[in-house]
């Protein structure tokens, strides 16, 4: 089954309400594959994008290579299901994510587990996180929340994570981060 390739240079001109609808990632296809994204920068030029729901993949979509998310806050997102996060389900690559505040509420059921930012790091090398705060209110389920990603790290790499700030959930960044990720100032 083929899968969708995007790229590109994506920037915010202003502020954007998404009127509490429901994000669909272009890059979900009904087959259950989803799209790439390679080498994709999304720059919020320091705006926000609120009242948004995610009910499964980011606004990356399912995978994320080589891309980078930065200067942007998301304001009162919603995270409805498993696995649903802000912006990918799977980062690979050279990828970064920095300046970006996300202010989100999760109804996931308390059986299960979502992650906020990044759905999960996959055998990542040199990826960084950095200048993020991740801020959850009334979730139903904090215990079962990571507010930045776990991770699957089948081939360890290092991942960077700078000045990376969680409330309201636990860190947890995933099992095997900490054996591979240098951190500075990550704090709940």
């Amino acid at each position: 089954k083929a899968m969708n390739t995007f790229s590109g240079w994506f920037l915010l001109g202003n502020d954007i309400d998404y009127g509490g609808k429901t994000y669909v990632s272009d890059v979900t296809l009904s087959s259950g594959y989803g799209g790439v994204w390679r080498n994709a920068i999304f720059d919020g030029q320091g705006y926000s994008i609120s009242n948004i729901t995610f009910s499964g993949n980011g606004l990356f979509g399912v995978r994320a290579y080589d891309c980078e998310f930065k200067n942007v806050a998301i304001i009162n997102a919603k995270l409805t299901t498993s696995r649903s996060n802000v912006i990918t389900q799977q980062f690979y690559g050279t990828g970064l994510v920095d300046s970006v505040f996300v202010q989100a509420t999760s109804t996931v059921s308390p059986d299960s587990s979502s992650n906020v930012l990044i759905g999960s790091l996959e055998s990542t090398a040199l990826s960084k996180i950095s200048n993020v705060i991740v801020d959850v209110v009334n979730a139903t389920n904090a215990e079962h929340l990571s507010g930045i990603t776990r991770t699957s790290m089948t081939s360890p790499k290092l991942s960077v994570f700078d000045a990376v700030y969680t409330i309201g959930v636990k860190v947890n960044v995933g099992a095997n981060v900490n054996e591979f990720g240098v951190y500075d100032d990550i704090d709940t």
